[in-house]
Formats: structure tokens, sequence, C-alpha cells
């Protein structure tokens, strides 16, 4: 039973469009994670729009659930979010507006390098990992980011 509600979960989350069926979107707050985005950065936001943000179906199709191209749009997964902690969807929403303001602002060129990546993964992490723990979540913080991302090892 709980395997075949486990398979009409993610057929209706990645599917339900096709059926007539929304996917609900996360509760977010788009301004809060750029103000605190721009508050832990401490970059100087008020020269660049916030980045739109757009909720696709990335967690099932990449393994992920945000994801920043260089354009003026951050990319949130909805399917596995929008069953996650609200805390989690704000810090993922924090590290990807870091990421945008990286690029927007000039801290990181695309296309991304080695070192690009590194750099700009460090600081959206610490934004991240600094919301969740001022969020009451210290349980969400992920220390072990720049091992995945082979940053900072030798």
């Amino acid at each position: 039973m709980t395997r075949l509600l486990a398979h009409l979960v993610m057929l209706f989350g990645a599917y339900g469009p096709s059926f007539g069926i929304a996917a609900s979107v996360p509760p977010h707050n788009v301004r809060d994670a750029w103000d605190y985005a721009c508050y832990v950065t401490q970059y100087d936001c008020s020269v660049v729009e916030p980045p739109k943000v757009l909720w696709q179906d990335l967690y099932n199709m990449y393994g992920i659930v945000g994801g920043y191209d260089g354009s003026d749009t951050i990319y949130m997964d909805v399917t596995y979010l929008r069953a996650a902690d609200p805390v989690y969807v704000q810090s993922i929403l924090a590290h990807e507006i870091t990421h945008y303001l990286d690029v927007q602002l000039g801290y990181t060129t695309l296309p991304y390098t080695s070192d690009n990546v590194c750099l700009s993964e460090f600081r959206a992490w610490r934004v991240g990992n600094a919301y969740v723990l001022t969020h009451g979540r210290p349980d969400l913080v992920d220390f072990s980011w720049h091992i995945r991302y082979g940053c900072f090892n030798g």
C-alpha cells in the first residue's frame, strides 16, 4: 500500500498537470529570501531587481531542488519542495538568490569555472545554512556540501 501511495504521489506530482491537477507551489516569500541573502552577503542589492521564480519539476528530472542558469530567473522544484518544511524551502530560495546576486553583481562570471562554482556555492551555502540556523532548524544545516561539489579538497 505504501509503495502504491508513493507511486501515485510521484505520478500526480510529475504528471498532474496533464491530468488537470495543478501542482501546488510550496509556501514561500521571495522578498524575505531576497532580503535575507542581501543581509548575509552584505551585497548592495539596490542596484539589481529580484529574480523571477519559476517552479518546475526539477527533482524528478535532475535530482535537484533549485537552480540558477545565469538569467533573470531562478528555478525551484515544485514536486519535492511542496512537502518540505517551509524553513527549508526558504533556505533553498535564499541559496539560489545568492547565486543570482553573485552573477548579477559580478562576483561570479559565466560560464562557471571550478573556482567560480566553489566560491558561489560557498556563499550560497553560507546563506542557506544561516537561514535554517536563525529560523530554529539547526538539523537542516549541511556542512558537507563542499565534498559533494569537490570544492576546497586540496
